[in-house]
């Protein structure tokens, strides 16, 4: 796979899961608690991760000289690690968006 074609899946990657973030806040889905959970357990860091990647992304591969299907996995364990880390979480999780309070 071309460079270039890695850097249009992980801008259209990071796209998709900015749009599932933007109508968590905008939208009604916002107020149903497992939309909420997994939009801060599974969709934020995704996004960091994708924007991190798109940002520094080819200073990881020069500096660890990481193969695609290494960081693959890499970055799959950090999204399980913080979503088995999120099951300790009470199990009511509040309606209190970022900043905003209707």
């Amino acid at each position: 796979m071309k460079p270039s074609t890695k850097r249009n899946a992980a801008r259209w990657l990071h796209m998709g899961v900015g749009s599932v973030i933007a109508a968590y806040i905008y939208s009604p889905w916002g107020q149903d608690p497992t939309f909420q959970f997994l939009t801060k357990m599974a969709v934020i860091p995704l996004t960091i991760l994708s924007g991190l990647w798109l940002w520094k992304g080819h200073l990881v591969m020069r500096k660890f000289n990481f193969s695609t299907k290494a960081v693959a996995v890499i970055l799959f364990f950090i999204t399980l690690s913080s979503l088995s880390h999120a099951q300790n979480l009470p199990e009511r999780v509040s309606s209190k968006r970022w900043g905003v309070e209707i």
